[in-house]
Formats: C-alpha cells, structure tokens, sequence
C-alpha cells in the first residue's frame, strides 16, 4: 500500500512538486493563504502534491477530491507566538490521514535545540504508525535552535537528511547549501528521495538557481511554500520550477 501511495505521490519521472500550504497553522493567514480554497483553485492543478494540516483538508475536501494531485496531511504544529516557536508537536496522527483518505502525512523536526529528543521521539511513533497503515512519510528536517550556527551549511544539512532516512522517512525535505557539489554529498549520504526546500522568501532567479543546483546533485524534486504562495505571478513561477523538474 505504501508503494501505491508513493506512485501517486510521484510522476513516472521520479520527481515531485509539492506545495506546502500549512503555515497557517504557524503564522496565520498570512498572504497567499487568506483563503486557502482560493489559493487551491488556482494553484493545484500545476503541482504534483499538497500539504496541509487536518482542517484544511476537511474543509477544502470536495476541491482536493476532485484535482489529480497527492494530498499530505501535516501532523506537527507550533506558532510564532509562542517563546518555544522551534518546537514542534503533534497535532495529528497517521489514523486520522488514512481516514482523510491522504496519500502521505508529513512531520516537522528541528534539531539543535533543547526539544530535539521530543521530536524525534515522535518521528520514531509516526514512522512505525506509518510502516503499519502503509503510509509514506515526509520529514522536513531542520537545524535549528541556540546550537545551530548555520542552518545550510553542509555539515548540519548531511546530518539531518541522514537522521530522516535512520528514523524510517520515505522522503526527506532540506534546506538547499547553496552549491550543488556541495549538495551533492548531501544526496549521497541519503538514499531516500531528497526534495529541497524554498527557505525564507527570495528573488525568483535566486529561487530558481538554487532549484538548478539541487537538482543537478540529484535531489528529487522541491517543496516550495511561501516562495509560491506569496508571489505575484505563482502560476507563472509554478510553470517555471515545473519545467526544470518534469523535463
């Protein structure tokens, strides 16, 4: 069953687009996610994959059932308001995607801070919960905390893409070190599919280079929010990305 999942969630090239969409739960609703049904009509039909959190789904879920895209529900949670804001809980469970009919459910790690061992703890349940229901699993991995002091640098990144794969995800989500040979060891220290992610907002032609060089290393595709949802000309950026993943 999880192999089925992974199909769906996959073109027959090996590469995916997912758009994450839930922020909302983290910032609010911030530009591009004000509503998201809207920001789905418009957007859905060009990416490969969603993420979103329960409510959204159930509130979104006769558009999501009726577009040919992957749907991942969210399991982790935390706000900017709060003074713990790197740490992430769950606020979901792997039960609750099968019932939501998802094709993956994805959780949020931060390593380097004082709650990195509840995190994992977590994956560690979600990862076995998701070997049972046969369900894939995206970990998007961070550094970050008051032990980290460069989130991309090789050395942190290889090391949490590695942690991803030894903790049983089928996919893991990084942020991109800025040089595709550099990256590139990343990838070979990891033998799950490495998507990257879009990071703080940027200039388009940033963004785009550093989608080149990811996926001249070898990552698998891109899990690009804000950069998306945010943009004036998302539709036209989409295009854009999708062309450098689905040759």
């Amino acid at each position: 069953m999880k192999n089925k999942r992974l199909n769906r969630l996959f073109k027959e090239d090996g590469k995916i687009m997912i758009l994450p969409l839930d922020h909302g739960a983290t910032l609010g609703p911030v530009k591009g996610l004000e509503n998201i049904n809207d920001t789905l009509f418009r957007l859905a039909a060009r990416i490969d994959c969603v993420v979103l959190h329960k409510g959204m789904i159930k509130s979104n879920y006769d558009l999501l059932c009726k577009r040919t895209l992957g749907v991942m529900m969210h399991l982790s949670a935390g706000n900017a308001l709060s003074p713990q804001s790197d740490r992430k809980v769950l606020v979901g469970s792997v039960e609750e995607a099968v019932t939501l009919g998802c094709d993956g459910v994805s959780i949020h790690v931060n390593i380097g801070n004082e709650y990195d061992t509840e995190m994992l703890k977590d994956f560690a349940e979600v990862s076995k919960k998701c070997n049972e229901l046969g369900m894939p699993l995206l970990a998007m991995m961070y550094a970050r905390g008051s032990q980290i002091e460069d989130p991309c640098s090789v050395k942190n990144v290889k090391f949490v893409a590695r942690l991803a794969q030894e903790m049983g995800a089928d996919i893991v989500k990084v942020n991109y070190t800025g040089n595709a040979e550099e990256f590139k060891t990343v990838i070979e220290g990891c033998q799950i599919p490495v998507v990257v992610a879009g990071g703080e907002i940027t200039s388009e032609e940033k963004l785009l280079s550093n989608i080149d060089g990811a996926l001249l290393a070898g990552a698998k595709g891109v899990a690009i929010g804000r950069n998306i949802f945010q943009s004036n000309n998302a539709t036209e950026l989409i295009e854009k990305i999708n062309k450098k993943i689905h040759v």
